[in-house]
């Protein structure tokens, strides 16, 4: 099965076994695809393609016919929304193992909101006929679909709370926290994945509430520089910072 656009995007696209994505496990790390078979899994990469888009490059718009689910293979995507005086309002901010636009797609129905390329990225674009043939092969794996979309929407729950419960700093201190990688000792040093007027959109503030931020996370030990990289010189401290409600 070949999967057409509805749309006619410029972009690198080649079969995912001739990017190399034959292993499952590639798909089964995302709580969507968990729960299904190695058959299945193997099924979907197959029927699936790896585009590859730079930085600013859309990959689909707003009101155009969500076929297919877009997981995240390396990089990060913005989901935004443009209102009717031009400004953009970042919904999601999507990095390496997470779905984009499954809902839609799961429904057949057109794209709610547009996304682009926040950094140089590869995507797989899984047609939505292909998963949903798989769901209503085996009741069992449709359930265990269920399971996943629900994880998803509990950890976006999570990311919403964050916003609303959480000041300025603590938000901050939160990203810089995910960012870390696993094992991290008490200090750290990391790099903003796309510009910090993005991460302030994502973060729900204003860039100058942003550098506000930064300059009160240097009580805690965090020491930004003009570009992209942070040093969290007392991970402990900045990880106490940010469970203050």
């Amino acid at each position: 099965m070949v999967w057409t656009p509805d749309v006619n995007l410029e972009f690198n696209m080649e079969p995912a076994t001739q990017m190399r994505l034959t292993d499952p496990e590639a798909l089964r790390r995302c709580s969507l695809f968990a729960g299904l078979a190695d058959e299945d899994l193997t099924q979907l990469i197959h029927e699936s393609r790896v585009a590859e888009f730079t930085r600013g490059q859309l990959v689909f718009q707003r009101g155009h016919l969500a076929n297919c689910i877009f997981l995240v293979l390396d990089g990060w995507l913005t989901v935004y929304r443009d209102t009717p005086t031009g400004e953009r309002t970042v919904l999601l901010m999507c990095r390496k193992g997470e779905t984009v636009a499954e809902a839609a797609a799961l429904n057949f129905g057109r794209f709610p909101a547009s996304a682009e390329a926040a950094t140089d990225c590869l995507v797989l674009q899984i047609p939505s006929k292909s998963f949903t043939d798989i769901i209503r092969s085996d009741p069992d794996s449709a359930l265990r679909v269920i399971g996943g979309l629900s994880a998803r929407l509990h950890l976006l729950v999570g990311e919403l709370e964050k916003l609303h419960v959480k000041g300025a700093s603590q938000r901050v201190g939160c990203f810089l926290i995910d960012l870390l990688p696993d094992g991290v000792g008490d200090s750290a040093s990391v790099q903003l994945p796309f510009d910090k007027s993005l991460v302030a959109a994502r973060l729900a503030m204003t860039p100058e509430s942003l550098s506000r931020a930064l300059a009160k996370l240097k009580e805690v030990g965090v020491e930004a520089t003009r570009g992209p990289d942070v040093h969290i010189g007392n991970v402990p401290s900045l990880r106490a910072h940010c469970a203050i409600e």
